[in-house]
């Protein structure tokens, strides 16, 4: 950084301090308003110096030159054009600049000011010296504060977005910059009322129980803080809010160990740099008894799934073991039948349709259980689709498919094995049956006194 610029920021930073000067700072401009003939004349030199494009106007609204500032025509106003900044670079002179830049949605990750000596980086943005190039990647918590915090009041106190606010674990605390500390102060405001259970007309009210009633410390909430206080801030914050789906249930922990620890009457500032860690520590003790009691009723419901799929397991096993069972009685009774039908030569249609009667009815046994099998296998599919869904979602997929898709699967094999075995005997039986009932098998028997063989006639020898 330049030594001109850095003349330039401490002078603006000097003169808005002592009220002399009305500073605004843009993106890409910077603009001074009621300005005194004396510091339009160094404000003049210093821009020169800079090498920055600027204009002057008088009291009148007309441009001016420097040999034509004098105090007849003050107050004056200076409108400074920055240079063009990087990408994902937003440019800051003064002090004022960079509390207005973070008043508002920032446009880069990267925030470049001139008054800074230090760095520090927050979850979504750098700060750092004015032309530092180190690489940096925002990150995003997802967080939304305002869905926790109940605001009475039409305009919302409340940030919806805590990124900008939140320091990296890794980052340094330069706390004596008075860069930093204008950050830090916006920062201070804007977590302590993310930590409230409710704002009531600026009062930051933590229910407990006892509920607690603390004022804002306004306008520095730095003072009673201080910088143990400050880091004490930005870990329970970030504690609270790290985790999208338990940020509900860290936000009323802390809000009750908060009411809890803390005196009435005693500034919110120096409430949390005194009782700060007591209501962290309180609050993820309780955060762990809940999660404790939370795994016990996982690893019961885990107990009952691995049970219930054991089970499952268990009655397709034995619905393959009836299924050999119905098999091997159809097959002996079908063996049965067909040896009695081929011992009996008395022909006959009744006993031809009654033994095939009997085959096709032990037929439908077998499939009658292969049926049933099935049918339990489909509503055993419907019902684990149902406890994913609704009771064992915290299962991650690779112990899901472990714990139940795989033995479910191998059970279902081994059925599947057993009807297809069962139904391919159930069919060759049937054909047997048809065979031995409707199929003429019998033998015709050579004729005694000619000794011909049968379906052959035979002549008679001539006389003589």
């Amino acid at each position: 950084m330049s030594p001109s610029l850095t003349n330039l920021a401490t002078r603006l930073d000097q003169w808005s301090d002592d009220g002399s000067v009305a500073l605004t700072e843009t993106d890409g401009a910077l603009i001074l308003d009621q300005v005194s003939a004396d510091h339009a004349c160094e404000a003049w030199t210093l821009l020169v110096d800079l090498g920055w494009e600027f204009d002057v106007e008088d009291s009148s609204q007309s441009h001016v030159e420097e040999t034509q500032i004098t105090s007849t025509y003050a107050p004056y106003r200076i409108s400074a054009r920055k240079p063009a900044p990087p990408p994902e670079v937003i440019q800051v002179v003064c002090r004022v600049g960079l509390a207005q830049l973070f008043r508002l949605p920032l446009g880069g990750s990267r925030v470049w000011a001139a008054t800074l000596d230090q760095p520090f980086e927050t979850i979504s943005v750098r700060v750092s010296p004015w032309g530092d190039n180190t690489a940096f990647r925002p990150q995003r918590l997802q967080a939304d504060p305002r869905r926790v915090v109940r605001e009475t009041g039409s305009t919302r106190l409340v940030e919806a977005d805590l990124n900008q606010w939140l320091l990296r674990k890794d980052s340094p605390l330069p706390w004596d910059d008075r860069t930093f500390q204008t950050w830090a102060r916006l920062s201070a405001t804007a977590l302590l009322r993310s930590l409230a259970s409710e704002i009531v007309e600026g009062v930051l009210v933590f229910r407990g129980p006892p509920t607690k009633r603390l004022e804002e410390d306004r306008p520095d909430p730095l003072q009673t803080l201080e910088r143990n206080g400050f880091a004490l801030l930005q870990d329970c914050c970030l504690w609270v809010v790290e985790n999208e789906r338990e940020h509900e249930a860290r936000h009323g922990l802390f809000a009750t160990e908060f009411a809890r620890s803390v005196a009435t009457g005693s500034s919110i500032g120096t409430n949390f740099a005194k009782n700060g860690r007591d209501a962290l520590e309180g609050a993820k003790i309780a955060y762990q008894f809940g999660l404790s009691e939370i795994s016990r009723d996982a690893l019961r419901a885990m107990s009952d799934l691995r049970k219930a799929v054991s089970d499952e397991a268990a009655k397709l096993t034995e619905s393959a073991r009836q299924l050999a069972t119905a098999v091997a009685g159809a097959m002996f009774g079908g063996i049965g039948l067909v040896i009695a039908r081929l011992t009996v030569t008395t022909p006959g249609n009744a006993l031809s349709i009654a033994i095939f009667l009997i085959g096709i009815v032990l037929v439908l046994y077998v499939l009658s259980i292969i049926y049933t099998g099935v049918q339990f296998m489909g509503l055993q599919r419907r019902v684990r689709e149902q406890w994913r869904s609704r009771l064992y979602r915290f299962l991650p997929e690779n112990d899901y498919q472990a714990m139940v898709q795989t033995p479910a699967h191998d059970a279902e094999v081994g059925f599947k094995r057993a009807a297809w075995f069962s139904g391919i005997l159930a069919l060759v039986l049937l054909v047997a049956f048809f065979i031995v009932a409707f199929v003429d098998l019998t033998t015709p028997k050579a004729s005694p006194t000619t000794g011909s063989i049968p379906g052959i006639s035979s002549r008679p020898k001539p006389v003589g």
